[in-house]
């Protein structure tokens, strides 16, 4: 498993996440449904002294039972790539709100997260001694498996990743972004309902 999961990381970096220093981005423009069916929705509850806390973060559907999404989204969950009791991670597909404004009339489908597989070079870099700022972040990368799969719908549905030719990757020169949350990077109380997209070069 660790060399499939380092060749996987490898190529979908390669194609999707050079390591290059982008600019944060917020906003963009509201989803339509079934415009981005492999876009997941990651919400991550941790039980600690009787209390819950919950994280967000978003995914993109490759595989019936795999998710990739950022190694940063689990860095408070452990080491092993087997989760503890007191940690549950659920994964909601088919969704263009957000999590917190959903409705039962959305076509959507939810999962829990059986393993976890953090790329083995995650490593966060910080610019100051504290531990405080983070000023960029290395192997960024990450795979959830589903206890039990998706299936294929009209609004649910895995990424199409673009084959490799003669065995090599090559670096996208544009693409599109999707998420849900924060839409402004001055204040991060300000949170859209709907899922959004921009595109970048």
């Amino acid at each position: 498993m660790n060399l499939v999961f380092q060749l996987l990381i490898l190529i979908l970096s390669m194609c999707y996440v050079y390591g290059k220093k982008v600019e944060r981005i917020a906003g963009g423009k509201e989803a339509s449904k079934g415009q981005f069916p492999f876009f997941t929705q990651i919400v991550t509850s941790v039980f600690f002294e009787g209390e819950i806390e919950y994280y967000y973060c978003g995914g993109s559907l490759i595989h019936a039972s795999w998710v990739l999404t950022a190694a940063h989204c689990l860095n408070y969950t452990s080491t092993s790539s087997v989760l503890p009791n007191k940690i549950v991670i659920r994964v909601f597909v088919g969704l263009i709100t957000h999590y917190m404004y959903r409705t039962r009339k959305e076509d959507l489908d939810l999962h829990i997260i059986g393993k976890t597989h953090v790329h083995p070079n995650f490593t966060i870099i910080y610019s100051d001694d504290e531990k405080k700022y983070i000023a960029r972040l290395e192997n960024d990368v990450a795979l959830l498996k589903t206890k039990s799969p998706f299936y294929r719908t009209r609004y649910i549905d895995f990424i199409k990743l673009r084959p490799a030719v003669g065995g090599s990757s090559y670096l996208c020169s544009s693409g599109v972004i999707v998420g849900v949350g924060s839409i402004s990077i001055t204040n991060s109380s300000e949170v859209s309902p709907s899922v959004q997209y921009a595109e970048i070069s």
